[in-house]
């Protein structure tokens, strides 16, 4: 099996939770964004990237951008995490605005269901807006999936392990 290393940046650690199971399935190490040297990067075969949304933003995303040359001939995968299940037609439209169609090409993209609660008061000002549009957009249609959509937004855990299992096979 591939030298494989799984880096990641956290903030409430749904992102730090994935990368961690990550690691164990693939008997791999994990690495804060923060404390990974790029200088050990050509002993790795494989990269695991691991990031979360925020405000519509993945965060650290930047770090694959700026260092696609040196990732560009390795096996790269990205996972996202946010408070979206999945399978929201947005996340797919903010990864593609936001990854380059040349690096898209070249990587597996995951995203998964983190966890809100306890945030900041950064974040809860941050959620305010979305949370407002949200219940004014559920209002309006009347319609059972936009009430859905504002419930994800309040305090709730979908982390699981049983998410990893894509991103463990496509790095086998």
């Amino acid at each position: 099996m591939p030298k494989t290393i799984v880096i990641y940046r956290t903030k409430y650690g749904s992102t730090r939770q994935y990368a961690q199971w990550i690691a164990e399935e693939l008997s791999c190490d994990a690495v804060p964004l923060a404390d990974f040297d790029m200088g050990r990067l050509s002993t790795y075969d494989s990269v695991i990237f691991g990031t979360y949304y925020r405000v519509g933003k993945m965060v650290d995303i930047r770090f694959l951008i700026d260092n696609w040359k040196a990732l560009g001939s390795k096996k790269v995968i990205l996972f996202s995490v946010s408070g979206s299940p999945p399978d929201n037609p947005e996340i797919k439209e903010k990864y593609e605005a936001q990854v380059p169609a040349e690096i898209r090409a070249r990587l597996s993209y995951f995203p998964l269901r983190g966890r809100i609660k306890n945030l900041d008061i950064i974040d809860t000002v941050l959620m305010v807006f979305p949370k407002a549009k949200a219940f004014f957009d559920a209002l309006r249609s009347g319609k059972k999936e936009d009430y859905a959509t504002l419930r994800t937004m309040s305090n709730f855990d979908g982390v699981d392990r049983a998410s990893i299992a894509q991103i463990i096979a496509e790095a086998k």
